[in-house]
């Protein structure tokens, strides 16, 4: 079972964005001359913008699946 259906009853699905923020070794709060973090919790405007496509790809895939699982 996956973690996201044991804390959350199958009903939600989780999209990992880390690769979008992070390489092999670290997760830097700027990449290619953008700051990506705001504070120690939140991206910045820009990183948001960048991970746009990236939560796109993610949605369309979720949804498509609840389309094929009759949800």
């Amino acid at each position: 079972m996956r973690t996201d259906e044991l804390v959350f009853g199958g009903n939600v699905t989780l999209a990992d964005f880390e690769d979008v923020f992070c390489d092999a070794a670290r997760c830097p709060t700027a990449r290619d001359n953008v700051l990506l973090y705001r504070d120690a919790h939140h991206i910045s405007a820009t990183a948001s913008r960048l991970m746009a496509p990236h939560l796109e790809k993610a949605l369309r895939a979720t949804l498509a699946e609840d389309r094929h699982d009759g949800r």
